[in-house]
């Protein structure tokens, strides 16, 4: 008995450029994992975001190509295991589909809050796109800031001033700020209108968030910071942030993420959960897992809303909320112009 493995490496565009402290993004450099067992097939995803994760396209590619050359099934998810605490993206990509295949992340039909985007700086820009997200459902819209006092200040006010009540914004700085940068930008924050401010350092700052709590009138959230276990556990003991965000790409599979997610839920530590930069597939995934474990705060698996390519009936999206299907589908025909490589191999299942 075998089972057989193939790999899509994919670039897929965007419908807008998607603006980042780190980056722009124009594509999705994203790679799909088919694993076909029983005349059944289960699929799987990662998407790489190099200046947010240490991994790259090519070090994903390299890395899964080297993992598929075990010889069995049970090799393969040693590798996999191992890889995991350095290679989470490359890793998650098959040992997602290994899961599902093992009744992991069962499809069924869920509906899941997301959060909106606000891009713009300009003033005439952001009145256009706070009333297009609100028209479209969004009760809460992420903010990204870069950094600069001098463009974010200006523009955190005039949003605060033009919100209307009942929405709220997430601020994300994507590890922008500097400390007392940081203190200032958080005193014109209003925590009526804010729910949240993310991930204002590098990962390693942990002194700088202890000090930024200090002064914040508003809840401060991690995400570069939190990989794995060791990451939660400090943040419960340093007290530096009330939030931590998670995704399935970051933990290195779905068993792993559950892990997290409880672990910190039951630290009293709220959890944010989805990936704004992902395709279909890692948002219906995402979104299984949410609803399974019950999570509350709004999602931000939203990433399938700015690709422009795949058609994809799998997800719907109608007044702030992802809707699944019960029974998803996919193929490699959704994916064949924007493949740029594949490789299947066989493993034997013992």
């Amino acid at each position: 008995m075998s089972v057989e493995l193939t790999i899509f490496k994919c670039q897929i565009p965007l419908t807008r450029p998607y603006h980042l402290a780190f980056t722009e993004i124009k594509h999705f450099d994203s790679f799909f994992c088919r694993l076909q067992k029983d005349n059944d097939e289960y699929w799987s995803e990662t998407t790489a975001l190099p200046g947010y994760s240490w991994e790259t396209p090519e070090s994903i590619w390299d890395n899964i190509n080297s993992w598929i050359g075990s010889e069995t099934m049970q090799d393969l998810k040693w590798n996999l295991k191992h890889g995991a605490v350095r290679n989470p993206f490359a890793a998650t990509c098959i040992s997602t589909a290994i899961e599902k295949s093992n009744s992991a992340l069962i499809p069924k039909a869920v509906k899941i809050p997301l959060v909106g985007i606000i891009s713009s700086a300009d003033n005439a820009e952001i009145e256009q796109q706070l009333s297009s997200q609100i028209d479209s459902g969004f009760t809460t819209i992420k903010v990204k800031v870069q950094g600069n006092l001098a463009v974010d200040l200006p523009k955190l006010e005039f949003i605060q001033s033009v919100l209307p009540a009942g929405i709220n914004i997430r601020i994300d700085a994507n590890q922008s700020y500097v400390l007392n940068d940081a203190i200032q930008l958080v005193s014109i924050l209003n925590a009526d209108k804010v729910e949240l401010f993310e991930q204002p350092f590098q990962p390693n700052q942990w002194d700088e968030m202890v000090e930024l709590k200090k002064e914040s009138p508003v809840p401060l959230m991690l995400d570069e910071s939190i990989w794995t276990e060791e990451h939660i556990l400090k943040t419960i003991e340093l007290d530096c942030a009330e939030y931590v965000k998670l995704k399935l790409f970051k933990h290195g599979s779905v068993n792993e993420t559950k892990r997290l997610i409880n672990l910190s839920q039951n630290s009293d530590l709220k959890v944010v959960f989805g990936n704004g930069v992902q395709s279909n597939i890692g948002c219906y995934d995402e979104a299984i897992l949410f609803s399974e474990l019950n999570l509350s705060t709004v999602g931000e698996l939203n990433g399938y809303l700015k690709q422009s390519a795949i058609v994809n009936n799998n997800l719907k999206f109608e007044s702030g909320i992802l809707s699944t299907v019960e029974n998803p589908t996919y193929s490699e025909s959704q994916i064949k112009e924007f493949t740029l490589d594949s490789k299947t191999v066989e493993l034997k299942l013992s």
